[in-house]
């Protein structure tokens, strides 16, 4: 069996479909996401044509305003897929147009032409890409900040794994802020961006992206790279 660690808990019924192809499942967390209090009356403030989420956090704790379910009717709802999309869905919210990553998701703001001005439904640590390429599409760009992240450091794991999924670019901090990634180590990540910071912190890191961002599709991903290998 190959030893695959999760760098955040995932459910059980993710852990046996893992387990189906043989892997030796572990999962630690190494964010913490914690809501941010904040005022409805500041939605007010905001003329904006669309909104944007690009978490599944943003999501639950800017909806879980009853304000914010009012006010995002009758906007342009962008989206990333898996996770945040179908939290969307379950609430009832309309999404006009959905992306694998916040980089596709900014493109599609753009081409779709419908959009002046965004709200972004984010946390305290968020990519800058949204923000810069509305500028210079002439896109005004709001951020609300609904959550915050932190990074859980000094959790170290003595096993070597042959696999690690990452999920965010703050989960690979949190993860290499007490272990290493080892030379026989396949990294899965869930996108580009998080690909991207891994790249920077571990060049020499083995590292594959999930085709679509959930767990199943990382994987799935994995998968297919060990039995290529065989």
């Amino acid at each position: 069996m190959i030893k695959l660690l999760s760098t955040k808990n995932l459910d059980e019924k993710t852990i046996a479909y893992a387990k189906s192809f043989r892997f030796d499942v572990t999962c630690a967390e190494f964010i913490e996401v914690t809501p941010v209090v904040w005022e409805e009356s500041v939605l007010k403030n905001f003329v904006c044509d669309s909104v944007a989420f690009t978490s599944s956090s943003g999501v639950k704790y800017f909806l879980d305003h009853p304000v914010a379910k009012e006010w995002v009717k009758g906007k342009n709802v962008f989206s990333i897929a898996g996770k945040t999309y179908d939290e969307l869905l379950n609430r009832d919210i309309n999404v006009l147009s959905t992306a694998e990553d916040s980089q596709a998701m900014t493109e599609g703001v753009i081409e779709t032409n419908a959009t002046r001005c965004i709200l972004h439904v984010c946390g305290n640590i968020r990519l800058d890409t949204l923000e810069l390429k509305l500028k210079q599409a002439g896109i005004e760009y709001y951020p609300l900040v609904v959550y915050n992240t932190t990074l859980i450091t000094g959790l170290h794991l003595d096993d070597e794994f042959g696999v690690i999924l990452f999920f965010s670019p703050s989960g690979v901090d949190g993860f290499l802020s007490a272990n290493q990634i080892h030379e026989k180590t396949v990294c899965c990540c869930i996108g580009n961006a998080t690909a991207s910071k891994l790249r920077r912190a571990v060049p020499n890191a083995k590292i594959l992206v999930s085709p679509f961002p959930s767990p199943k599709s990382m994987i799935e991903r994995a998968v297919t790279y060990f039995d290529r290998k065989l």
